[in-house]
């Protein structure tokens, strides 16, 4: 019985640029660039028909960035520049609440209407200012094209300090200093540095054939949200940590790749050996009493925490061969194996080994359809506080026309079934969202797509 619904929704967006083209042989455009974007998200959730909760969140971003393009050779295309933005966030939220009152009997004599103010993310400005440059060239006839680049970031993050509740309406009497006022964020300011650098390379083994490498130390600093957010939907509490680290790590990836007439194929390994990754874990907060500092609360969560050391390796496979014509037979599979190499355990929000294998036909005048199986196997690797799921296949079809011609445009007629054989299954991604267990069963469709 429990709704969620978005009463308004705003995002405002725009960008303007200019540009000046040169005639140099060296520089060849210098642009200046600027955006803005601002949004608002007004949420209203009715967990039972005696609360009322409106969450509302106000995004406002402005960012600045100076690039030059330069070609000090034939073969070699510098890009270089500066950027600078911040992203400034305000929520806010209201828990109304019908509270009865009875009497000794037990009969209703009454109704007291509280309103609980709270702030789910503190006041804060995220502000980044970086420079970067990058160069592409080639070498080897033409055969190995090289992409190298590297940037410095410096960042900045400031919050106010957040008190839950923030005050108190207890039948139309406001109360700004409530009694057991927790602490949920302090006012904090703090900068974080780095550096990242990528070293790509592509060799063209024939026309329709390539071999792809790629090498990167990269750098990511928590986000707000990952910082500060405080979630609680009446099931598993959702917390934030504002003294994350930021993320780095070195990356690499290998690939094979075929785009020919009829066979296509793209295989690609990967190998990630990263520090302070960011995962949500089962814990324990603990908040103090703004008027009393010695005393605490403690509230059992899902936290965001840094994993010391950690290792990503795994591989995606896609392929299509198509042994007709109009027939395409095609197949994919991605797998990826995630652990906490300091302490030798499984990290949390791995997938299972997955993939897609199925047919498509495509009529060259009037319809197409495409038949696949989605196959999952079970997810055993799971880190403490996890529950494992097991593997499932799932069967679909879809069928759509080509654009009809209807005078002053055209028209495309989409049909199918989700989930032929009514599976119930569990996406091992979602199982800690709380209640709701299985993805959804059996799912027909009818959409129609007007192009004018």
């Amino acid at each position: 019985t429990a709704t969620a619904t978005y009463p308004e929704e705003i995002r405002d967006m725009f960008s303007t640029s200019y540009t000046i083209h040169t005639k140099g042989d060296m520089l060849k455009d210098i642009q200046l660039k600027y955006f803005h974007q601002y949004i608002v998200r007004d949420v209203e959730l009715i967990p039972n028909p005696a609360v009322v909760v409106t969450p509302s969140g106000y995004h406002n971003t402005n960012g600045l960035q100076l690039q030059a393009s330069l070609t000090p050779g034939k073969s070699h295309a510098i890009t270089a520049g500066m950027d600078a933005w911040q992203r400034e966030l305000r929520t806010e939220r209201e828990k109304n609440i019908n509270q009865a009152v009875k009497d000794t009997a037990g009969n209703i004599i009454g109704v007291n209407h509280i309103v609980w103010g709270e702030i789910p993310i503190p006041e804060t400005k995220f502000s980044s200012l970086g420079w970067f440059v990058q160069d592409e060239f080639t070498t080897l006839n033409d055969k190995l094209k090289i992409t190298l680049g590297g940037r410095f970031d410096l960042i900045n993050i400031r919050n106010e300090e957040a008190i839950d509740p923030e005050y108190l309406i207890n039948n139309d009497v406001r109360n700004d200093n409530p009694p057991n006022q927790r602490i949920t964020f302090e006012a904090r300011d703090v900068i974080n540095q780095s550096w990242s650098a990528n070293l790509g390379l592509l060799y063209e083994l024939n026309e329709n054939m390539n071999l792809t490498a790629s090498f990167s130390r990269a750098f990511r600093s928590p986000s707000i949200e990952e910082r500060y957010k405080y979630i609680d939907l009446g099931s598993m509490v959702n917390i934030g940590d504002p003294d994350l680290k930021p993320e780095n790590g070195y990356f690499a990836d290998l690939g094979f790749h075929i785009w020919a007439n009829r066979l296509q194929v793209s295989l690609n390994a990967f190998a990630n050996r990263m520090n302070n990754l960011i995962v949500a874990e089962p814990g324990q907060a603990i908040y103090n009493y703004s008027d009393q500092p010695d005393r605490y609360d403690t509230i059992q969560a899902l936290i965001n925490a840094n994993v010391d050391e950690a290792l990503l390796y795994g591989y995606d496979l896609s392929l299509s061969y198509s042994f007709i014509p109009g027939w395409v037979a095609f197949a994919s599979s991605s797998f990826v194996r995630g652990i906490d190499t300091k302490n030798d355990t499984d990290l949390p929000l791995i997938p299972p080994l997955n993939g897609r294998l199925g047919l498509k036909y495509k009529h060259p005048k009037w319809f197409g359809m495409e038949v696949a199986a989605r196959l999952v196997s079970d997810q055993l690797k799971v880190a403490e506080g996890e529950s494992t799921t097991g593997g499932y296949a799932t069967y679909d079809l879809r069928l759509y026309s080509r654009p009809i011609n209807i005078g002053i445009g055209s028209m495309e007629i989409y049909t199918g079934i989700e989930n032929i054989t009514d599976r119930a299954f569990v996406n091992h991604l979602t199982s800690n969202r709380g209640l709701i267990k299985y993805e959804p069963g059996r799912n027909v469709y009818l959409r129609l797509k007007l192009n004018f």
